[in-house]
């Protein structure tokens, strides 16, 4: 998720309360920018679109994170010139750096990995299973704010989305448009990967340059949970911010603890099953750039207090460094997609009816010769995720 981390609009500071401003309060008003108009016109196109606008129609495409990261220049490419097909990550994804660029600073975060891109075949894991659920879940999501809350909503094949029509800026002008963009690899996407892997394993070239190029091309992702706000270190304190980390989870007792997700299945007549997140919950940043689509773990069989205890260990961290810490009480999620803020989908998905609330939005009539079951997939956690920018990333375990 190296994207959507602290440069950008990012998921650590979220709220499901999307009041307007505190009345009275003053100002400073300023005259709105031409993509800032472009912007508050598509919002407003957006919510006649969801709130049945006969003019207006709305369209949700899907794009992965790691294809946004794989399209990007590699180091030593040279820059591509900038044309309408390129994917601006500032335009047509609708990404807003949240602080502006300085030199010297590294953008950090830090967190529970719950999964990756190298933890997924692990038999310590149920990365797979979760992986398949979470591509389910965001299809099916993004299938509701299509086409609404009517009888049988959720398609029964949707093992490849459609392919994303990348708008220019002409088009974007003329067309209501929100890119879902979805935290891990879409299905077509890791099927693509595991071929050419499966291809370069068989290979018997000794062409070392093609092979890194190749392995520079891996799907890369993230599912965590968050345990500090985006934050900036100059790079010469982010050993000593390291250390500090150390020396504090030295000086606690932590052990590895689960993840529990509860997931729904449906179970054919043939034995095939497909999974779901059993809840799911929009949050939204607080500049309302950005919404979130995620797993919340409040409810859930997770102890949470695991969790608590490492982020205030992380927030004596933070202070020290005078950095901000977490939120008094925070709301522990897993984001498994985003897009850009719309309140019309946030308002359609919270009042979107009592029978397609929990693992019910899965079902439909078609469904009345499956056999559901609900079950809990559990992911263990061994330790804690500090990066810094896209290149600097350290592990620490709880087991040291």
């Amino acid at each position: 998720m190296d994207l959507l981390a602290s440069c950008y609009d990012s998921d650590e500071s979220l709220s499901s309360n999307n009041d307007d401003d505190e009345k009275g309060s003053s100002k400073l008003i300023t005259l709105p920018s031409e993509d800032e108009k472009l912007n508050e016109t598509m919002n407003d196109n957006l919510s006649n679109a969801l709130l049945g606008h006969p003019k207006s129609n709305i369209k949700m495409d899907l794009v992965s994170i790691s294809s946004i990261n794989n399209n990007k220049s590699k180091p030593g490419e040279r820059k591509r010139k900038r044309n309408e097909s390129d994917m601006d990550s500032s335009n047509i994804f609708h990404f807003k750096r949240s602080k502006p660029h300085v030199n010297g600073n590294w953008a950090g975060h830090v967190y529970l990995d719950i999964l990756n891109q190298d933890t997924l075949y692990s038999s310590l894991t149920n990365g797979v299973m979760l992986l398949e659920t979470v591509q389910n879940s965001i299809l099916a999501f993004q299938h509701f704010i299509e086409n609404g809350d009517g009888e049988n909503d959720i398609p029964r094949k949707m093992d490849i989305p459609r392919k994303m029509d990348i708008p220019s800026n002409t088009e974007r002008r003329k067309d209501e448009h929100v890119v879902l963009v979805s935290h891990i690899p879409l299905r077509n996407e890791i099927q693509s990967s595991d071929r050419e892997e499966s291809d370069e394993e068989s290979s018997t070239s000794s062409d070392e340059d093609s092979c890194e190029s190749k392995s520079t091309e891996k799907q890369t992702f993230s599912l965590h949970i968050s345990l500090t706000k985006s934050f900036f270190l100059q790079k010469q304190s982010i050993e000593s911010f390291l250390q500090e980390v150390r020396t504090f989870m030295a000086s606690t007792v932590h052990t590895p603890f689960c993840i529990q997700i509860p997931i729904t299945s449906q179970v054919q007549k043939n034995g095939e099953k497909k999974s779901y997140i059993c809840d799911l919950e929009i949050l939204s940043n607080d500049e309302q750039t950005r919404s979130f689509l995620t797993i919340p773990l409040e409810g859930t069989f997770t102890d949470l207090s695991n969790i608590k205890s490492i982020v205030d260990m992380m927030s004596k961290v933070m202070i020290k460094y005078g950095l901000e810490p977490y939120y008094k009480d925070p709301k522990f999620h897993i984001s498994i997609s985003s897009w850009n803020y719309c309140k019309a989908i946030i308002d359609k998905w919270n009042n979107r009816r009592p029978q397609s609330r929990g693992s019910a939005f899965y079902a439909s009539d078609e469904d009345s010769d499956l056999n559901t079951i609900e079950e809990t997939l559990t992911i263990r956690v061994a330790g804690i995720n500090c990066d810094f920018g896209t290149v600097e990333k350290h592990f620490i375990s709880f087991e040291n």
